[in-house]
């Protein structure tokens, strides 16, 4: 039978959960953790499962491979942390054990994301001199 709670809800007693057991200590953790289990809990909810806390290991690696070719490497790792943390503290994963790793499908994009000389020249012409100035040097020493 599914669970009617929306999957925020979910999420967020999940990790309550998390942080009472002190496996989440840092605010940002726990605010990622969240936003990658509601993910997971609208998955759980599409495919009629019954609610985050019953997803198996095998489901989760499924889930994982599925997303994966939707998304990149850091939203897939966050994801199976979270789900490997949830199963840790529920006992379906020993506190030791971790969930199969799954690589994106995605390219990972490894251009630079530097202003070229063209560009910081435009920048510096629309400045008045002072900022001109500052945004010369800084383009020269590469910041």
């Amino acid at each position: 039978m599914p669970k009617f709670a929306k999957p925020e809800t979910q999420a967020k007693n999940v990790i309550k959960e998390l942080t009472k057991s002190k496996v989440i200590r840092s605010l940002g953790t726990a605010r990622s953790y969240k936003q990658a289990l509601q993910n997971v809990a609208k998955w759980v909810k599409a495919n009629k499962l019954n609610g985050l806390h019953s997803i198996k290991p095998e489901q989760a690696r499924f889930y994982l491979e599925r997303r994966a070719e939707e998304v990149g490497q850091k939203t897939v790792d966050m994801e199976r942390q979270a789900i490997q943390a949830m199963m840790q503290v529920n006992g379906k994963l020993q506190p030791n054990e971790s969930l199969y790793c799954v690589k994106s499908e995605l390219p990972e994009i490894k251009s630079s994301r530097a202003y070229t000389a063209q560009q910081a020249s435009a920048i510096s012409d629309c400045q008045n001199n002072n900022h001109r100035l500052a945004t010369q040097i800084a383009y020269a020493a590469g910041l």
